[in-house]
């Protein structure tokens, strides 16, 4: 465009220069806030994908031949396990219709 057509352009339509003025600005602001709000999320979210994770393992002994004092030592020695907290021990003897286990 030449000199000429933006001063008419300016003397004949003032407001549509404001209109395509917000036209350009409202999307490319909209564009920039949602960039903005990505980045920050982003790393907030890596923050916290970086933590440790506590992973939580449960065992069942299976025969009441099992020494839980034994096991529950052997689960504290392996390599990463913080602790081991016994949560109940019991021997029972369960038995169907003719059969008796153990």
């Amino acid at each position: 465009m030449n000199l000429w057509q933006v001063s008419r352009s300016l003397r004949h339509a003032p407001r549509r220069l404001l209109l395509e003025a917000v036209g350009v600005a409202f999307p490319v602001a909209m564009l920039a806030a949602t960039l903005l709000c990505v980045d920050s999320a982003v790393e907030s979210m890596t923050a916290v994908a970086l933590q440790p994770i506590q992973v939580e393992l449960r065992g069942l002994a299976t025969s009441p031949a099992v020494d839980i004092t034994r096991a529950t030592s052997d689960v504290v020695a392996a390599p990463g396990a913080l602790h081991a907290d016994r949560f109940a021990a019991a021997d029972v003897v369960v038995s169907a219709k003719g059969r008796r286990g153990s």
